[in-house]
């Protein structure tokens, strides 16, 4: 009779309160959320602010998403009523890992406050989801008022009751599942890794790099980190999560721009850069005192879709092996979608499937790895095609080869020999025509009583005397493709020194220098100008003196030629703009492209350098 008196009474006494939670041991999991009372304030409000003025109003849904509410926070207000005869022990439990600050009060005594949540953990706490212990007394009734508050991320949760050892179930198979997505991608990185390591295929180290900072950061999103990480670590940690989605994405640009081969589509190379640069912007920007992940987010998501885009257009450019990319990418394009729709409070069904993205993230890494695959399949496929044409092609050139070798050794031999013979007989005809030019101009000279004019169709016989000897070497040798440029220069030494006399020059020769016929001609007729000019431009009666040396330095050709005459002096101002300095110039600049130095301060020196 009088417990039936006190059960009467306690029910009374909870319809006072619309919202009271009865509590029974029967039950293995109770919804506190839909019968509690909520009420959204700014951060900096005390309880005594929130319980004196206040308005809370009933909330009737399971769940509730605010969204990234940084400046916010959110108070839960609910009455507990165990009607039991027995005391109850109890877990109220947060389905959401990493809301950053928990505070459950007493409503009556506000000074007993208890603090959860990632940065808050209890000491050698190892399971996931944030959690109260709840102790009632038999036919007691219990008031609490919960704080939540979180920067970094998003404000959703759920709270229920829930008994102890439904939790610790809960919690092995949650981590149980965390696990095997820690072994499938530990398996995709180290192989990645491993292939980039053996074909140094630069891709594959994007990829292993793309999964470690992926998987990092899905596992801190579950919870999993922080259970085995220091509390210093965890605080440090939870202030990255923009830094560690700018890493994601462009470690992603790098690996999908490589893996794709856009480099020669310009308008996605490009896209790929800039998305890269916003990101490094972004991140420049993320201090504590400017947070805000929504723009790093929106990025991530208009490159998820950029990304899509450029799989398909490669694709449908002719690169097979970007099909699986495209597919992977769905999966993450997806899973994010949902994802940034439950971070900014629009949609709500990551708290029914918190381990969606995390294995939107293990489909992908799959796909990508299938991706892998299939290109080095292509690409022995195509090995394998190209090897056999390649074979069969090599077989037909060698029959043919075979047939051809004997018949063209012998009409090559004498081919050779035929083209010798008339190149050396075209030498032999223009030298001798040059020397009809040569007789004719000193029939011309014989009649001519000017010496200045004289003295010119001199130089003229000596110029052409300088070619005629080019080509006269050319028909005498066994070589027609190079002249002995000691042979040719003593040779038109001689030559000059006949014309002019032995009293008046003589020389002196350092050569080891072969040259072909075209820049042994220009050689012949500088060295030609130089001697006339130097006998030109002597002092009175006194005998020129030449020193010839050519040599070749590391495939530069050095000409050097001294004379004891006058230099560049006052007294023979008419000696720099001759004719023949200028015919110098003209062959050492336009014909052999090569650099004219002249030192006369007291004799001539003239350092002409080449290449070839």
């Amino acid at each position: 009779m009088k417990s039936i008196v006190i059960n009467i009474l306690l029910l009374l006494y909870t319809n006072l309160w619309a919202n009271a939670i009865n509590i029974s041991l029967n039950d293995d999991k109770i919804d506190v959320l839909s019968k509690s009372e909520i009420l959204v304030t700014d951060r900096i409000a005390s309880i005594n602010e929130v319980k004196d003025k206040g308005a809370f109003t009933n909330f009737l849904e399971k769940h509730i998403n605010l969204g990234l509410s940084h400046e916010e926070a959110l108070w839960i207000k609910f009455k507990l009523v165990n009607r039991s005869e027995k005391e109850i022990d109890y877990l109220l439990e947060l389905d959401n890992p990493i809301l950053e600050h928990i505070t459950l009060y007493n409503y009556k005594n506000s000074t007993e406050a208890i603090h959860q949540g990632i940065l808050h953990r209890y000491k050698g706490q190892k399971s996931i989801l944030p959690y109260f212990d709840i102790h009632l007394e038999a036919n007691k009734s219990q008031e609490y008022l919960m704080r939540i508050q979180s920067r970094t991320t998003t404000t959703q949760l759920s709270l229920q009751l829930i008994k102890k050892e439904t939790y610790l179930n809960n919690d092995k198979n949650k981590q149980f599942n965390i696990l095997l997505f820690i072994g499938v991608i530990s398996g995709f990185f180290i192989y990645g890794l491993s292939i980039f390591v053996y074909t140094k295929n630069i891709s594959y180290f994007y990829y292993a790099l793309y999964l470690l900072s992926l998987s990092y950061q899905q596992l801190t999103y579950v919870g999993f980190l922080p259970i085995y990480s220091s509390e210093s670590f965890i605080t440090f940690d939870n202030g990255m999560s923009t830094i560690k989605g700018g890493i994601s994405i462009i470690l992603s640009a790098l690996f999908s721009s490589n893996f794709l081969k856009v480099s020669n589509v310009k308008h996605l190379a490009r896209t790929y850069k800039v998305f890269i640069v916003l990101t490094l912007i972004l991140l420049s920007f993320s201090t504590p005192w400017f947070y805000h992940p929504e723009f790093m987010m929106i990025t991530a998501l208009a490159f998820i879709f950029f990304n899509e885009y450029a799989a398909i257009y490669m694709y449908r450019s002719g690169n097979k092996q970007a099909r699986f990319f495209i597919v992977g990418w769905t999966f993450v394009m997806i899973g994010y979608t949902i994802f940034l729709l439950d971070i900014f409070g629009l949609f709500s069904v990551m708290y029914a499937t918190p381990t969606l993205v995390l294995w939107a993230t293990a489909v992908e890494a799959l796909m990508l790895l299938l991706a892998f695959v299939d290109n080095v399949s292509i690409l022995q496929q195509q090995r394998t095609e190209l090897s056999n044409k390649l074979n069969m092609e090599l077989q037909q050139r060698h029959d043919l080869i075979e047939r051809q070798v004997k018949l063209r050794t012998q009409e090559l031999q004498l081919s050779l020999k035929e083209k010798q013979t008339l190149y050396k007989e075209l030498h032999h005809r223009v030298k001798n025509n040059l020397q009809i030019i040569i007789s004719l101009l000193r029939l011309q000279q014989s009649e001519i009583s000017d010496s200045n004019l004289h003295d010119s169709f001199a130089k003229l016989e000596g110029r052409i005397k300088a070619m005629a000897k080019t080509h006269e070497f050319l028909y005498q040798s066994d070589k027609i493709d190079k002249i002995s440029m000691y042979d040719y220069l003593l040779t038109l030494c001689d030559d000059i020194e006949d014309t002019l006399g032995e009293d008046n020059l003589s020389y002196k020769l350092d050569i080891e220098v072969f040259l072909p016929f075209r820049e042994a001609l220009y050689v012949g007729l500088i060295v030609n100008e130089f001697i006339y000019n130097a006998f030109k431009y002597r002092y009175d009666h006194i005998k020129v003196e030449v020193v010839i040396e050519f040599c070749e330095v590391q495939n530069i050709f050095r000409l050097i030629m001294r004379d004891n005459g006058a230099g560049f002096h006052s007294e023979n101002e008419n000696r720099s703009s001759s004719l023949g300095l200028k015919l110098i110039r003209t062959l050492v600049e336009n014909q052999l492209h090569g650099e004219l130095n002249i030192n006369s301060k007291i004799n001539t020196e003239f350092i002409i350098e080449f290449r070839l």
